[in-house]
């Protein structure tokens, strides 16, 4: 029994019984209140022995339970009462051992102290998971005394919880909060929230300035020493600047550094004060940067409505009047992205060839400061001027409404049949909720989506893969990566990947290559030490090993990989066409998106990265956009927090361009039926149906499903069961052209062995013949051979039975059933079967499998059957 349990004012009522000694003084009469509820004369009486050196640990352990007596408790409450048992503890470890044993007739020992402690500690976690308040955990994790380990793992669980649940809220945040977070808890940060490091250093900077001016920004730079503030040239110029009286200092700020990356704040500042100013003050040179900075606030207002085409000379023209200033070029960026969202390309190419050449790349003397502005301007100038030059595929960015609820979803993710989608999206009490859509053809719409229960919990996690069997997930939990099996009741709890992947220091998001053999993934080798400055991301393979586990990771291949950073990979189901961002290979923002293509199978060799160009990549950081493409790979699945323009996450479906789709595929859906249940060793092998030759080995679902994907130009495979102790079992499929899904019409009903033979069950084997004739087509040459390997070494007889439908005569059914038997039956005699073993028998059209009034049902009775007969059987 628990020392304290969850109804506090039963806690003393059982204590009192469970305590068969004596009890003294003010303790035993404090306890008797307690029993009544008399709180108030409990508290009295405790307090008169809380000096006493007998009663005084038992006093401290009475007081603080006392204060968590009420049936609703607050942070408040608990906080004494861990001081209070804090004290007994105390108290307890200063007696020498022989009071110690005296102090546990009156319940004080080192177990009744560790659980009270372990108990209140477990309700201020509930109390601060349910508040959700990383100010408010940090205060009390600064005050509460060493933890269980028990307790250590649970605070550990509820700060993730805290961490993500404010980080959904992160453009609300104050700036003591996010310093906190950034300051205190940027391992988290750094390991489940990367790709909002902008964002998170933007919003700082924002959260700092609503509670600060702007002469206190040392005060920032002195708090996050990492953050880019802190390493502008011209901070001590700036404030003094700011502090001054007037405008006068700012408007010589503006003049005297435009390289300043804090220059905007100067503009911001003068534009705060541009009514009733005395314009006879100021210099020529002040008063020509305050018309600046009037132009630069009517363009800021006239971008918050759109631009026009007849804007643009205006726009050229307050630009150049503010280069080199950072300000403008950023704002000669916005403009190219407006106009870019417009698709008003000629309109962007004009204003980049005009004001570009005014931003050539420069150090300020004597600035140390290694911003990527003084040195990658020219290159953004060439690459978005080439980009925005080709031809457009006029595509469009749609939003899957029916699925977007106004919380953050995230991290789409489809099936290869384009028929299921998983994304996640925060719980106020589960953390992070894995939900699953499915997608309604008739009403062209996804349907409501239900929760993954056995995938959601109280974690940062997102689903990154699904292998095209549809059978693995790859699961991103708290910057690991986790795997989920399907099972006959849905996706198994997600069990940590048993890799050396996990043991990289900060991990991306990952994928799976169809067959599950690959796993690429984004990581860093060293620990990042901050959410500021760039890291060296790369990608990484790993492939599979004979164990079944992931072997030792290597860098994907210096095509792929550059000294910046390479993150968010995405395989598309053809195994080869391949999706990332990268900062280091140039384009129109500062992280855009690149497809290429794998040579052969060292994982090394790819084409050369081609980027997705302008309907895809913005100026901003674009994180791979997290795409799940359907077979066809003219579609897209996407979250918006993968667009750099955006602050909330819903989901979207974009098209892909042309140039960087991949190979047309299709799904081939089809299921197994049989009387065992279908397990991960059922394995459908898919071959040409001329050569025989291997294209794929899939693992069944459990419900007897199965999926992959194949290139639309094949027109015609053959399906084959493939499992310890089952009868061969084959299907040939034509599989037209142009569709996305093809479903096979028939299912593959599968018998075992041992129900052929104690049963006596017929099993099909799949053999052709030419209309009206019993000559064995070479196609069926394979399946035998198949047969003959299943039984050369046992001692069964085989009954070939041959079957036809009922048009024609029965005499010719008869003998063309029989026919064929023997044909069956000579080819296995030429294979090696003693004729003994052979028994062919014509059944004619008197044993129908299927409706004779159909072709569907007529090709089912059409048919060659075993049965396997133990030798001295005469039937």
């Amino acid at each position: 029994m628990r020392y304290l349990p969850p109804l506090r004012p039963a806690v003393f009522i059982v204590l009192c019984g469970l305590l068969a000694f004596p009890l003294f003084g003010q303790v035993k009469k404090g306890r008797k209140y307690v029993k009544t509820k008399a709180y108030d004369k409990a508290a009295a009486a405790f307090e008169q022995h809380l000096p006493h050196a007998k009663w005084g640990a038992a006093a401290h352990l009475e007081m603080g339970l006392l204060l968590t007596s009420e049936e609703t408790l607050s942070l408040p409450d608990i906080q004494p009462a861990l001081s209070y048992v804090s004290a007994a503890d105390s108290i307890y470890q200063s007696l020498p051992s022989k009071k110690q044993r005296k102090q546990h007739k009156l319940g004080v020992s080192p177990n009744t102290l560790r659980r009270a402690q372990s108990d209140l500690v477990k309700m201020a976690l509930d109390l601060l998971k349910e508040q959700s308040e990383i100010l408010a955990y940090d205060q009390f994790m600064d005050e509460v005394p060493t933890l269980s380990r028990f307790n250590q793992r649970r605070a550990e669980g509820v700060r993730s919880f805290i961490v993500n649940a404010e980080m959904e809220r992160l453009n609300a945040l104050s700036y003591e909060t996010l310093t906190a977070l950034v300051n205190r808890h940027g391992d988290l940060l750094r390991k489940n929230h990367l790709g909002f490091e902008n964002r998170i250093k933007g919003q700082l900077l924002r959260s700092f300035l609503k509670a600060y001016e702007l002469g206190d920004l040392k005060k920032m730079a002195e708090d996050h020493p990492s953050h880019w503030i802190a390493a502008e040239c011209y901070l001590d110029a700036f404030v003094e600047a700011a502090k001054a009286p007037g405008i006068g200092a700012l408007l010589n700020f503006l003049n005297d550094y435009p390289l300043s990356m804090i220059n905007d704040f100067a503009s911001e500042a003068v534009a705060r004060q541009l009514s009733g100013i005395d314009q006879s003050a100021l210099t020529e040179v002040q008063a020509a940067r305050l018309q600046e900075v009037r132009s630069f606030t009517k363009v800021n207002n006239q971008m918050r409505w759109g631009l026009a085409p007849d804007d643009i000379d205006g726009l050229i023209e307050v630009i150049n009047r503010g280069a080199p200033a950072q300000r403008a070029y950023v704002l000669m960026q916005r403009v190219v992205e407006q106009l870019r969202r417009d698709k008003a390309w000629a309109s962007a190419i004009r204003l980049i060839s005009a004001c570009g050449p005014q931003f050539p790349d420069e150090r300020p003397s004597g600035c140390l400061a290694n911003f990527v502005y003084y040195t990658t301007k020219e290159r953004w100038v060439e690459d978005a001027t080439a980009i925005l030059s080709r031809p457009a595929d006029s595509l469009h960015l749609y939003p899957i409404d029916e699925l977007n609820t106004g919380r953050n979803e995230r991290s789409p993710v489809i099936d290869v049949s384009g028929e299921v989608l998983y994304y996640s999206s925060p719980d106020a009490e589960m953390g992070t909720e894995i939900l699953e859509s499915t997608y309604d053809y008739e009403s062209g719409k996804w349907q409501q989506p239900k929760v993954v229960a056995s995938l959601s919990t109280e974690q940062n996690e997102a689903p990154l893969s699904i292998t095209a069997d549809g059978n693995t997930m790859l699961l991103f939990r708290n910057g690991k990566l986790f795997t989920s099996h399907r099972t006959i009741d849905g996706w198994s709890p997600a069990d940590s990947l048993k890799s050396e992947v996990n043991a990289f220091p900060w991990l991306g998001r990952a994928v799976l290559s169809p067959d599950g053999n690959a796993l690429i993934f984004a990581a860093s080798k060293e620990a990042l030490e901050n959410l500021y400055r760039p890291s060296d991301i790369d990608i990484f393979v790993a492939l599979r090993q004979k164990d079944g586990r992931f072997g030792h990771p290597f860098p994907i291949g210096p095509a792929i990989n550059t000294d910046e950073q390479e993150r968010s990979p995405f395989l598309h189901a053809d195994g080869k066409t391949f999706y990332f961002s990268s900062s280091g290979h140039g384009g129109l923002g500062e992280t855009d998106v690149f497809m290429c293509r794998r040579l052969d199978d060292t994982w090394r060799n790819w084409t050369e990265p081609v980027n997705l160009g302008k309907e895809i990549n913005s100026i901003y950081h674009d994180w791979g956009y997290n795409l799940s493409l359907s077979p066809s790979g003219s579609i897209g699945y996407l979250s918006s927090d993968d667009l750099g323009w955006s602050y909330h996450s819903d989901l979207y479906a974009t098209g892909i361009p042309e140039a960087a789709r991949p190979q047309r595929q299709k799904t081939v859906i089809g299921a197994v039926t049989s009387e065992y249940p279908i397990t991960s060793d059922t394995k459908i092998v898919i071959r040409d149906a001329k050569s025989n030759a291997v294209i794929a080995e899939v693992s069944a679902q459990p419900n007897g499903r199965f999926q992959y994907v194949l290139p639309d130009s094949v027109a015609q495979v053959k399906f084959e069961v493939n499992r310890p102790g089952i009868f061969p079992k084959s299907a040939v499929a034509e599989l037209p052209a142009g569709k996305e899904v093809v479903r096979l019409n028939d299912t593959m009903d599968v018998v075992t062995l041992k129900a052929m033979v104690q049963e006596g069950k017929a099993a099909p084997i799949e053999v052709y013949f030419p209309t009206n004739g019993a000559q064995l087509d070479s196609t069926s040459y394979f399946n035998l051979q198949q047969l003959f390997e299943l039984v050369k070494d046992r001692t069964w007889v085989l009954e070939i039975s041959g079957h036809t439908d009922q048009e024609g005569a029965e005499p010719y059914n008869l003998r063309l059933s029989k026919e064929r038997a023997e044909s069956v039956s000579s080819h296995l005699r030429n294979l090696g079967l003693p004729e003994e073993r052979l028994r062919p028998v014509g059944r004619g059209s008197g044993m129908p499998v299927g409706k004779n009034d159909t072709e569907a049902g007529r090709a089912k009775n059409r048919r060659v059957e075993i049965r396997l007969l133990l030798p001295d059987d005469k039937d």
